[in-house]
C-alpha cells in the first residue's frame, strides 16, 4: 500500500471524505476583475453586520 493510500485510508477512518473541486485561479486577470465587481455589489448591500455568512467565516 502506498503512502498516499495509507493517508487516505487513515483520513477515512477519521470520518473525512476526499473532495475534489474546481476553484477560481487567483493568478488570472479575470479573477481580480470579478473580485472587484463582487466587492462593489457587496458595498451596495450595506455593511452586512453579523449575518449568518459572517459568523460562518468567523468559525472557520
Amino acid at each position: 500500500m502506498s503512502k498516499s493510500q495509507r493517508y487516505r485510508r487513515d483520513q477515512r477512518r477519521k470520518g473525512m471524505k476526499l473532495l475534489r473541486i474546481w476553484a477560481p485561479d487567483p493568478s488570472r486577470p479575470e479573477f481580480a476583475l470579478e473580485a472587484e465587481r463582487q466587492g462593489r455589489l457587496r458595498s451596495f448591500r450595506g455593511k452586512g453586520g453579523d449575518g449568518p455568512q459572517r459568523r460562518c467565516v468567523q468559525l472557520a
